[in-house]
């Protein structure tokens, strides 16, 4: 038989799949913004990158468990108010978990499928978000070592936590564990209830009770008593004790002693489906057509059902940074806020960023008509300089003219002359117009009645950025024919029809 002591010294604390769901979603917000920006575009990249880290800083846990709150399994949804309350009083010192009933955690396909959602269910205090199987009591033993306070409800006594209530005390000691009650029976009687459970030997004078009837919830009764039992806890964690050992070891067996020294499979499936879907997602969003109406229309519905997800969260967040301000914690409601302003920020600012790609992308409608609008407008321009240099050779002895400024000039400056012909505007003659270069080059001179004459030229425009401002380069000469150049250089071998 194995020596169950060795094989405790490598039990694994519960698993915390929020906490590894965030840190997942925060790797896979840069990995789909590189796997998008290729294809899609730089802003579709950080859009799609800022609404995953959105998602993450929502679902953040604030830092490992080191408050527990433990009750019948039967209690989940019913506790969620009562938790949320002693959180917000507790404030940023303590993160308040529980153990989520192994029957209820969410099904392994629907983990696999949308582990997303299933962290938008558990953030919040809205569930229990620690889970362990029929390991959990090997678990929690490990979990309990760094454990500063420990909430057990006996309002619902069932054997299960009869087990919880000996483990707490043995493991963690009565100075860090706090008995929830109410005023169905008197103090008295829920004392002596812990006497049976916990045995003479234990006084149960020393027990700390805390009354958490509705009445005082709304109250600030429960946040003195709470905050009074805090301030008496022991400094530290309790580490590891002998007696909490012992009884993992009298009520464990060693198949269970022995699953709980591996990851959760929850946790491994929760890593693989945020990879996978965070892959496909990118994948898909780069290459499925997004003008197809069916497309649009199941991307629309899933969405709105996340949108509705995500939004139930927030309001859970709002609640908590509210009640971190009601229980004094000011600055802690603060940080609350501040961060519930960056989710809201990059949530808005994934979408923002989107719409700047599809508007003023390469590929976007609006780029496309606004490049085509700059390479007809160039056309134009280089017509435009045809008909100058015909006028500028009839008028000046020296033919063409080999530069765009004695084309043009400021007619208010004084009288037209050969190196300002005040024929084009002075924004073509600075050879910049339409997101294009001007240029006249290769000019042709002969002697004409013995004086120099240019009797040919080239002029070429370019895209000042190839793709954005204009896909073509074009080229003009003395012939008046207009060609271009399909890469946006001056190599012009196409005429313009």
């Amino acid at each position: 038989m194995p020596d169950q002591s060795d094989l405790l010294a490598h039990t694994r604390p519960l698993a915390d799949p929020l906490r590894v769901i965030t840190i997942v979603s925060v790797v896979s917000a840069f990995f789909l913004g590189l796997v998008t920006w290729p294809a899609s575009g730089i802003f579709a990249g950080l859009g799609i990158a800022c609404s995953t880290l959105s998602f993450a800083l929502l679902i953040a846990p604030p830092g490992k468990p080191n408050a527990i709150y433990l009750r019948a399994f039967r209690t989940d949804k019913s506790t969620a108010a009562l938790r949320t309350r002693l959180a917000a009083i507790l404030g940023t010192d303590f993160r308040l978990s529980g153990i989520r009933p192994p029957k209820e955690k969410s099904p392994p396909f629907l983990r696999f499928l949308l582990p997303g959602i299933v962290a938008m269910r558990y953030a919040g205090s809205k569930f229990m978000e620690l889970e362990a199987g029929d390991d959990w009591m090997a678990r929690l033993w490990r979990t309990y070592q760094k454990t500063r306070l420990v909430f057990i409800d006996i309002r619902e006594v069932t054997p299960h936590v009869h087990q919880e209530i000996e483990m707490t005390l043995q493991t963690v000691g009565p100075d860090r564990c706090i008995f929830l009650i109410n005023r169905d029976k008197p103090e008295a009687e829920w004392r002596h209830l812990l006497t049976e459970i916990i045995g003479p030997e234990n006084d149960p004078s020393n027990l700390k009770l805390l009354d958490v009837s509705p009445d005082r919830l709304s109250s600030r009764l429960i946040e003195a008593d709470l905050k009074s039992l805090v301030a008496k806890l022991p400094p530290g964690v309790p580490g590891e004790s002998d007696r909490g050992r012992q009884f993992v070891l009298d009520h464990v067996s060693v198949e269970s002693i022995t699953k709980s020294r591996h990851p959760s499979a929850m946790t491994v499936i929760g890593i693989v489906a945020a990879l996978a879907i965070s892959s496909a997602f990118g994948l898909a969003w780069t290459f499925i057509p997004h003008d197809n109406i069916f497309i649009l229309l199941g991307l629309g519905c899933a969405l709105a059902f996340i949108f509705m997800l995500w939004g139930s969260s927030v309001v859970r967040v709002i609640a908590r940074a509210i009640g971190l301000g009601r229980a004094g914690h000011k600055r802690a409601a603060i940080r609350a806020w501040t961060a519930l302003l960056i989710v809201l920020l990059l949530f808005v600012g994934g979408p923002a960023l989107n719409a700047v790609q599809t508007l003023w992308g390469p590929e976007a409608p609006l780029m496309r008509s606004r490049k085509v609008a700059y390479e007809v407008s160039t056309i134009q321009a280089l017509r435009t300089l045809n008909t100058a240099e015909i006028l500028y050779s009839s008028t000046y002895p020296t033919g063409f003219a080999c530069s765009l400024f004695a084309l043009g000039g400021n007619p208010n400056s004084g009288p037209a002359s050969p190196n300002a012909a005040q024929l084009i505007t002075d924004d073509l003659a600075g050879g910049k117009k339409f997101g294009y270069t001007f240029n006249i080059s290769n000019c042709t001179k002969t002697k004409v009645n013995g004086q120099d004459s240019y009797t040919g030229y080239q002029i070429t425009a370019s895209p000042d950025v190839a793709g954005r401002n204009g896909d073509r380069g074009f080229c003009t000469d003395e012939s008046g024919v207009i060609r271009y150049d399909p890469n946006g250089g001056t190599n012009c071998s196409v005429e313009i029809q």
